[in-house]
């Protein structure tokens, strides 16, 4: 083999080597610090603040710093922003974790993404030597927001009188401020000082779904209950409380109106005379009683007659 030829090889042979094994020995894993094996259930207050974090990880086994650029890939239309480091460096034979931070958009946006739908992230690292890939990793995982429900229940006050031996109606809204349907599963009423007032077609509300309120058209359910009062029930302001149980949350609402409820009128007129005159009442006196005039007139009878004597 010529000298020119053998140069030539010598001269080939770094270029036909893989571009990674220009790299020092080892190598480095990446992966989640957060459990995610299953969807992640966001961490979610009941006033819709959304504050939460997913951890990654990088394990350098290399013997030199190894560099990284970190991309995320979400769905912009999600109702959260994700937010974490772009380039990391990761010195030799060091394991370290890099925190994602997740906040929420508005309430509007986060009940109408719902609960039951999960979110997909994928976080890629990829490490490069000038404009060359040398190496890239990806982790994927999936979130979600937990299930809030809550019940809202808003007795409105009879439009109509209410009168011993008589009903009323009364309407119920049930409103839903949670982010998933939701189920009244029963209903109760208590009533505070008229004893003899009911409230009657609570067995409607029985397993009615309401649907977040506010949200892709939902406005709450609206329910008429019949308010009643026996025949003998007494002139007197009643406090009238509906409770509803929510089937999902395992939990009860309640709201209270007052009701005013009425005797019935009765005739308590003095009775009238024909004559619409208070009779006369007699004088059971045996004595004669004169008049002004008369006595007038015998003293001075009396007058003449002295004079004449």
């Amino acid at each position: 083999m010529s000298q020119k030829v053998l140069l030539s090889i010598l001269f080939l042979l770094p270029l036909l080597i893989p571009i990674q094994a220009q790299f020092p020995g080892g190598s480095w894993e990446f992966g989640w610090e957060t459990d995610m094996d299953t969807t992640y259930v966001l961490n979610l207050e009941d006033d819709w603040d959304l504050q939460d974090s997913i951890e990654f990880f990088i394990d350098n086994q290399q013997s030199t710093t190894v560099n990284l650029e970190i991309e995320y890939e979400f769905d912009d239309d999600l109702a959260i922003e994700i937010e974490g480091p772009e380039s990391v460096s990761i010195p030799a034979n060091t394991n370290e974790t890099f925190e994602v931070t997740i906040t929420g958009k508005s309430e509007e946006e986060i009940r109408s993404f719902g609960a039951d739908t999960s979110m997909d992230i994928v976080v890629r690292a990829r490490q490069t030597a000038g404009s060359t890939d040398v190496r890239t990793e990806e982790i994927d995982g999936a979130m979600k927001f937990p299930r809030i429900l809550k019940l809202k229940p808003t007795l409105n006050e009879p439009t109509d009188e209410l009168f011993a031996g008589s009903s009323v109606a009364v309407n119920l809204l049930v409103e839903n401020e949670g982010n998933a349907n939701d189920a009244i599963s029963s209903a109760e009423a208590s009533i505070r000082n008229c004893p003899h007032l009911s409230v009657n077609k609570l067995e409607t509300l029985e397993n009615q779904v309401v649907e977040p309120t506010g949200v892709n058209g939902g406005v709450g359910s609206m329910f008429e209950l019949r308010v009643e009062a026996s025949s003998s029930h007494q002139e007197r302001m009643c406090d009238v409380t509906l409770t509803i149980y929510s089937e999902g949350a395992q939990t009860s609402h309640s709201s209270t109106i007052s009701v005013q409820v009425k005797a019935p009128t009765t005739n308590t007129d003095k009775p009238v005379f024909e004559d619409d005159t208070t009779p006369d009442t007699q004088d059971n006196s045996s004595l004669p009683w004169l008049s002004s005039f008369e006595f007038i007139m015998a003293v001075l009878f009396a007058s003449i007659f002295v004079r004449k004597h």
